[in-house]
């Protein structure tokens, strides 16, 4: 038989034990759930948590910052050490655990933590076929619409995608002007099969787009000639 609620621990009371990355920290319930992020989602589902033999919810991630990253759900605020390349590491963790306000308080700190890759456009079909007509290294062409960017980005985080991919694409933005889907097209010295752009509904761009660029860099690190 399930107990009144009124006879549960409140949250204050509920003690959580978190293992990460090998180190134990204890916490109340209530402090994990008082930001939006991580933890609360994972709270609202606890009956779908897995604990070990401890007790203990395992949490793989580095426990080096993870005290800061405590102190800041505790108190909705905290103080940040004076070392650019801890405030770094602190705002990654903040990220993973989707805790904006810190995030945010890191890139004030350190502002070049916080900066984002420039997002570079095509404004004209001119510069297009100046772009793809001799390209230095292959060119991956976003076409996107505006009125449907929260869902095609929901799955898709834009910044870390041009992040992982700087060192083998240039990654260009393109108004789309066509169907209200997004769609993208990689462009390299030859013609291949995703020199045509692709669309595919916005909720599973990210997954698409990841799945042919992995298929392109595959293709062409076995030297295949025109597709």
């Amino acid at each position: 038989m399930v107990k009144p609620a009124k006879n549960r621990p409140k949250m204050s009371e509920e003690v959580v034990k978190l293992d990460v990355g090998g180190i134990i920290f204890k916490t109340s319930k209530e402090t994990l759930m008082k930001h939006d992020g991580t933890f609360r989602a994972m709270f609202e589902q606890e009956e779908k948590l897995k604990k070990d033999e401890n007790s203990c919810v395992f949490i793989d991630r580095d426990p080096k910052h993870f005290r800061v990253i405590l102190n800041f759900m505790r108190d909705g605020d905290v103080a940040l050490p004076e070392s650019p390349e801890d405030v770094k590491e602190i705002q990654k963790e903040a990220e993973f655990y989707k805790l904006e306000f810190l995030v945010e308080k890191c890139a004030e700190k350190v502002p070049e933590a916080g900066r984002s890759p420039k997002f570079r456009t095509i404004d004209s079909d001119e510069q297009l076929i100046n772009l793809i007509t001799n390209p230095v290294k292959p060119i991956l062409i976003i076409y996107y619409r505006m009125e449907n960017w929260a869902t095609a980005t929901k799955y898709f985080d834009v910044t870390r995608f041009q992040d992982r991919l700087k060192d083998q694409f240039d990654v260009y933005f393109k108004l789309s002007h066509g169907s209200g889907y997004w769609s993208y097209s990689i462009h390299d010295h030859f013609p291949t099969i995703y020199s045509q752009p692709k669309s595919c509904q916005e909720n599973n761009f990210g997954w698409s787009l990841m799945n042919s660029v992995d298929k392109f860099l595959e293709m062409k690190n076995n030297n295949f000639g025109h597709f």
